[in-house]
């Protein structure tokens, strides 16, 4: 009888066990489920805000975390022990544990030797809290310096759970162990390189001075981005294009920046001009044709350099939207003339106007290669027209008498 019963207490504990292991797992799945990046409650950005340093001495940082969760973004506030920033239900403070630091005043072999067990340590618990018990962030936004390991293991972990990295500099981490082991030392050599090949991986920076701003430079071999969108027609000729891509490839010198075309759309000419465009031998551009969702459009002309339309009216008294869209963007426009298309394109001013090929190209040559500031210029116009421009001002000017509003 007393086996029996015994065996009974355990069947029993066994039971509630389990019972409260599918809780704590079930609580947990639906949790992530309903709060992550595609759960339907998730409405929000989830923030990682990291500082390789004593969150209390990282203002900047905490007012980050605090204007990031005002906004009504989940913040995880990642970084060592230090005072407590105000309570806010949005924001969750996972703590990394401090090693322990060389002190000022030992020999320079002992800060070397013990450098790379600290930045181990430090890269270990970062994995952990970054990569394994936090939602999956839309953003990782770290402080640099200090850029070992923080850049290296925020990189891994933003591609990993599909996240943007935006890193805000404070300082150069290369520059502080220059003043400790000098300029030439092959470790801050190392820690130069490091910092700007993993710092130039990040979608966004932020900067504590225009100073810094002005250091952090888009790289001087990355081809420039044009965009262009079709919908592969007669009344869009896209061989004035063709003909302006061999004719920059005719005159590029070595200086000249590589090309990158993206043509958007589809339509019945589309698989013709891919074929002319595979039998083109091109070496200082590229064509590449894609078809994009309705959220990735505007993220690819924001991303360009300069837009280009090839419509032409049939009537001679409509409008480019596609145009319109670029604007929208903040990108200035090369297009191809048409009578009334001044009406939107104003020549030098927020883009130019072109009738033929070897114009195009023209125009290609002097914004990328003899006058580069133009480009910027028409760009801030565009800029200033449109922020000016709105279609509720529009709507409201227009429309408002008529439906009496």
């Amino acid at each position: 009888m007393v086996d029996l019963a015994e065996s009974g207490n355990l069947s029993v504990g066994g039971v509630l066990l389990a019972i409260l292991c599918v809780y704590v797992l079930g609580g947990r799945l639906l949790r992530i489920y309903l709060f992550d990046q595609s759960g339907p409650l998730q409405r929000h950005a989830v923030v990682q805000v990291v500082v390789l340093g004593d969150i209390g001495r990282s203002p900047r940082m905490r007012y980050h975390a605090v204007s990031l969760a005002d906004a009504g973004c989940t913040v995880d506030l990642i970084g060592y022990s230090g005072n407590r920033i105000a309570t806010n239900r949005r924001i969750r403070i996972r703590r990394i544990r401090e090693a322990w630091s060389v002190p000022e005043g030992f020999p320079k072999i002992v800060y070397l030797l013990w450098a790379p067990v600290k930045a181990v340590f430090a890269a270990l618990q970062m994995i952990w809290i970054m990569g394994c018990i936090t939602q999956c962030p839309n953003f990782i936004l770290v402080q640099n310096p200090p850029a070992i390991p923080t850049l290296i293991i925020a990189r891994g972990i933003a591609l990993m759970r599909q996240a943007w990295l935006v890193i805000d500099w404070h300082n150069f981490g290369y520059s502080i162990l220059g003043v400790k082991l000098g300029a030439q030392h092959p470790v801050v050599r190392f820690s130069k390189w490091y910092e700007q090949r993993f710092g130039s991986k990040a979608y966004a920076h932020l900067t504590v001075t225009d100073r810094m701003h002005g250091n952090i430079v888009l790289r001087p071999d990355r081809p420039r981005l044009i965009v262009s969108s079709t919908s592969w027609t007669e009344d869009e000729d896209f061989s004035i294009l063709l003909r302006a891509v061999e004719e920059y490839e005719k005159r590029a010198e070595e200086g000249y920046p590589n090309l990158l075309f993206v043509i958007t759309g589809k339509g019945p000419l589309k698989s013709m001009y891919e074929q002319k465009i595979s039998s083109m031998k091109l070496v200082k551009t590229r064509i590449i044709t894609a078809w994009l969702e309705a959220h990735e459009y505007p993220l690819l002309l924001g991303s360009a350099d300069l837009g280009i339309s090839l419509h032409t009216s049939s009537s001679g008294m409509d409008l480019p939207m596609k145009v319109v869209d670029m604007f929208g963007c903040g990108l200035p426009v090369c297009a191809v003339s048409f009578e009334c298309l001044d009406e939107l394109v104003t020549d030098n001013r927020n883009g130019l106007v072109f009738n033929t090929s070897e114009q195009l190209a023209n125009q290609l040559v002097d914004l990328f290669v003899t006058e580069p500031e133009r480009l910027s210029e028409l760009r801030t116009n565009v800029i200033a027209e449109y922020t000016e421009k709105t279609w509720e001002k529009q709507h409201k000017d227009m429309l408002s008498e008529l439906f009496g509003n």
